[in-house]
């Protein structure tokens, strides 16, 4: 329970409390609670998520998840975004390894910080929205269920690592061109024009995602044959 004459968290104050339920005594100037979870007086930043739960709803007013909102909670099972999201930050979801099924990232979010999803092993697929301009770096590293994910027109950015250690990973669809190119770093990345398994994988073998000259499908090998 934290104080009403609390003035100030740091960043990340409750990182890894996977079981914690905090509430905060009415009359704080500057931070509130609902249901076991931290948000700002205003209610438009959930600071840190209620932990020990399978499943939360997250306040319908909440505009932003703060870094490290939920990091740890591999309890986690399912979470509801508002339609009122505009940013993911970092780390908000990392290490939610109980986290499965798709997960649906409303319309209106513009990014989605580094590390967000990481570790997020239960994740079988993602639905982007078409506002989504950026995917920070990690964002979805070790998400070793999803098997396919489809990156908007808006995107123009996606940086190193976004999509690293998804180890069943079939293919990565581009919709637009990017501004900068993203490294596929490793494995056999072949660029067809169809979600189709590629029938060779000798032919239009690429290492990378360019910029200018993005759309297509980019098939990993090893997400392939990891499904048969």
């Amino acid at each position: 329970s934290l104080p009403n004459n609390l003035t100030s968290i740091g960043m990340a104050a409750f990182s890894g409390c996977s079981n914690l339920q905090i509430t905060v005594e009415e009359g704080n100037a500057n931070y509130s609670s609902h249901e076991g979870s931290l948000y700002n007086k205003a209610q438009t930043e959930l600071i840190r998520g209620s932990g020990g739960v399978s499943t939360v709803e997250i306040l319908g007013t909440v505009t932003s998840i703060e870094y490290a909102a939920f990091s740890g909670c591999s309890g986690l099972t399912s979470v509801s975004l508002p339609s009122t999201l505009t940013s993911i930050e970092a780390s908000a979801f990392e290490d939610c390894s109980g986290l499965k099924g798709e997960l649906k990232i409303p319309e209106g979010v513009t990014s989605i910080g580094e590390d967000a999803f990481s570790g997020c092993s239960g994740l079988t697929s993602v639905s982007l929205p078409s506002t989504l301009g950026r995917i920070g770096m990690g964002a979805f590293f070790g998400c070793s269920s999803l098997t396919s994910i489809a990156i908007p027109e808006g995107i123009t950015r996606i940086e190193s690592e976004a999509f690293s250690s998804c180890s069943s990973l079939k293919y990565i669809q581009i919709t637009g061109n990017l501004t900068e190119s993203y490294s596929l770093l490793s494995g056999t990345w072949v660029k067809t024009d169809s979600a189709d398994e590629p029938t060779d994988w000798t032919t239009n073998v690429v290492d990378s995602i360019p910029a200018l000259d993005s759309i297509g499908y980019y098939h990993q090998k090893s997400g392939w044959e990891s499904a048969t």
